[in-house]
């Protein structure tokens, strides 16, 4: 099964001070080198905005871009932004519009059906 790794996990794993710990980091790394990672372009863009260097920013970019880009279309875009409002009405957890594009594009109506398993350390990634 692939997996997409949630904006959390990367951004604990690219951050620039020291070298990068933890059980997150260890799990990402062992499923790249199991070739399981898929990317997609919300996480991508989130990871990439923000980065104040160009050659900061070329190394990211550079090094996101060996993962494979799930595609999604508009019907993955209507739906997590049907995901999004529902959780704002129930207030039940934060959520983000990306962490609902993520869910969709995983087809995580629950964890059981998903075609593609999330990644992540927030409460934004469980039901």
């Amino acid at each position: 099964m692939s997996i997409i790794v949630d904006t959390t996990v990367w951004s604990v794993a690219l951050r620039r001070a020291g070298a990068p710990s933890g059980a997150p980091v260890r799990e990402l790394t062992s499923l790249i080198h199991e070739g399981r990672i898929v990317m997609v372009g919300a996480i991508r863009q989130e990871l990439l905005s923000g980065i104040r260097g160009a050659g900061q920013f070329k190394k990211v970019r550079d090094h996101l871009r060996a993962f494979e880009d799930l595609a999604l279309d508009h019907i993955d875009h209507e739906n997590a932004g049907a995901c999004f409002n529902e959780f704002e009405r129930k207030e039940s957890r934060a959520r983000t519009p990306t962490s609902c594009s993520v869910r969709r594009a995983c087809g995580a109506t629950s964890p059981s059906s998903a075609r593609t398993a999330i990644f992540c350390t927030t409460s934004a990634c469980s039901d």
